[in-house]
């Protein structure tokens, strides 16, 4: 029964309350801290919230009820003391339960399997599926936040795949012209940030942005089908790493249409943010810089710089898309040594080989047109990886290249006893999109006078000034690392019985993709591993 000598004896001070109370101020502030300086990925909002909620109650309470005309000085001491009190009482509680909880466990007679004793069974295994649960059961998925998939359909899904898929080879065509080097980008990335400029482009804007990346007319169809997208992907079960953010960074200043800020939040979880671009160039880019940083790992430090803003700049939109998953089947360090890989020119140089040569071991594989097909998946069974490498030179392989023939490639795999030699690779890569783009047939977004955004602010003022493209690879013997990000700067005028031999000792091009959908998450070339 709660009465005075109850909660007395409750809130009578000794060591254990005090020192408790202490670590838990310690943790808020050092929670605060973290929360205030270091970037905060999308999916960690709800949680960071629902903590910050909790831990500074007192402060919200006081400075809601003080009478208005309260000094500064004299709320901030209420709060404290508040606050110190709050803590002092979840330090009490906590004390309690943890004594009641050993006075029980010791007053179990554990010879006997009686209630008490199954009680506490229940709890201790309650318990321990949880924290398993949430470590290695991707239960924490249910706190990540989810867009509007209501009116998905898989064929619309199938639609948005093949589009990005077709853009993906277009794209990677059209690098690979103007490039003799090791590619790699995410398609997906690129493809949602323009799909959330697409969501204000009009008239012929509009049909040069749709032409490029296929995107669908319909726009429920193609709204609900990157919401499907957005949420299978983020949702990994715990089996691995993997996160796609949006944002959207406006002048503060400017009037956009509520309607448009709605949409990107609905169906793309884009993130509104208000930034000052003609004041605080430093300010906005260090900001965007954290952002990404935050969302890939540390992997895209920086995709904008203070001189790409001005007097004119009037919205960002940002991509980040990470993914760090261990192969099923891993390959064993001891057995990586250098070997000979051929460039393109003849040339032989030695890598660090990765050997995998387990005959007990399958991989879906295939050999058509002259080109090996193979792919390893990655714990959790929902991402692979594609490895095409052709019997003769990457030319060859590159001008055969097209979507339908990688569904074709795809739909004849099989599973095969095959010994894998790939090399370990990592880089990176960074990317003006503008003149890719363009070459490809999209040329009045980046015209002023000409581009019409009118969905976004109204007017016929905005156009697209560059587009920014970073991505990151690391390919290693547990598993592989990856991590991309899109900038868009928005701008107003003014079967055999033998073993298979998968040698990849020449150049080759790789793919990162969803295993269920096909959809292409990045894709890349080596032309010659290095990293390492």
């Amino acid at each position: 029964m709660l009465n005075k000598k109850t909660i007395k004896e409750f809130l009578k001070p000794d060591w254990k309350k005090v020192v408790l109370t202490f670590l838990l101020l310690l943790v808020c502030f050092l929670f605060f801290v973290a929360v205030t300086i270091l970037p905060m990925p999308v999916s960690m909002v709800p949680v960071v919230v629902g903590l910050l909620l909790v831990l500074f109650l007192p402060f919200a309470l006081v400075y809601n009820l003080l009478p208005f005309g309260v000094p500064d000085i004299v709320a901030l001491i209420i709060a404290f003391s508040l606050h110190v009190f709050y803590f002092y009482t979840i330090s009490c509680f906590l004390v309690c339960l943890l004594a009641r909880l050993k006075n029980l466990i010791v007053s179990i007679k554990w010879s006997k399997w009686g209630a008490k004793t199954l009680g506490a069974l229940a709890g201790i295994a309650v318990i321990g599926i949880a924290v398993y649960g949430f470590l290695n059961l991707g239960w924490t998925d249910i706190f990540i936040p989810t867009a509007d998939d209501s009116g998905a359909t898989p064929e619309g899904v199938a639609e948005v795949v093949k589009a990005n898929n077709q853009f993906a080879i277009r794209l990677y065509s059209e690098i690979s012209k103007k490039s003799n080097g090791n590619i790699f980008f995410s398609p997906w990335s690129i493809s949602t940030a323009m799909a959330m400029a697409y969501e204000g482009a009009r008239g012929q804007t509009a049909d040069e942005i749709r032409s490029v990346f296929q995107f669908p007319e319909d726009n429920d169809r193609r709204r609900f089908s990157f919401a499907r997208l957005l949420n299978t992907a983020n949702k990994t079960g715990g089996k691995y790493e993997f996160h796609v953010a949006n944002a959207i960074w406006l002048q503060k200043d400017y009037p956009f249409l509520e309607e448009y800020k709605n949409t990107i939040w609905r169906y793309y979880l884009g993130e509104i943010r208000n930034m000052d671009f003609v004041n605080d160039a430093a300010g906005s880019s260090n900001e965007i810089n954290n952002w990404v940083a935050g969302h890939t790992n540390n992997k895209i430090r920086e995709i904008v710089h203070p001189e790409m803003f001005n007097e004119l700049t009037r919205a960002v939109l940002t991509n980040a898309i990470y993914f760090k998953g261990k192969w099923e089947h891993q390959f064993d360090k001891q057995r990586t040594k250098p070997e000979d890989f051929t460039l393109r020119s003849g040339k032989k140089v030695k890598v660090p080989m990765m050997q995998l040569t387990d005959s007990d071991l399958e991989f879906n594989y295939a050999e058509m047109d002259g080109v090996q097909i193979l792919e390893m998946k990655y714990q959790g069974d929902k991402i692979s990886m594609l490895v095409l490498l052709p019997k003769t030179n990457i030319h060859y392989l590159e001008s055969i290249l097209t979507e339908e023939r990688l569904q074709k490639w795809r739909n004849s795999l099989k599973p095969e006893t095959v010994y894998i030699y790939i090399p370990k690779y990592k880089f990176e890569t960074s990317y003006s999109l503008t003149d890719y783009l363009k070459d490809m047939g999209m040329h009045s977004p980046f015209e002023w006078p000409g581009a019409d955004f009118s969905g976004i602010d109204g007017t016929k003022m905005l156009y697209i000034s560059d587009i920014l493209h970073k991505a990151y690879v690391d390919v290693y013997e547990e598993g592989t690392e990856a991590a991309a990000a899109t900038t868009i700067l928005v701008m107003i005028g003014a079967a055999p019985k033998h073993p298979v031999i998968f040698r990849a000792d020449h150049p080759f091009i790789f793919i990162i993709q969803e295993s269920k959908t096909g959809n292409i998450l990045f894709i890349g070339r080596v032309m010659q591993p290095v990293g390492y």
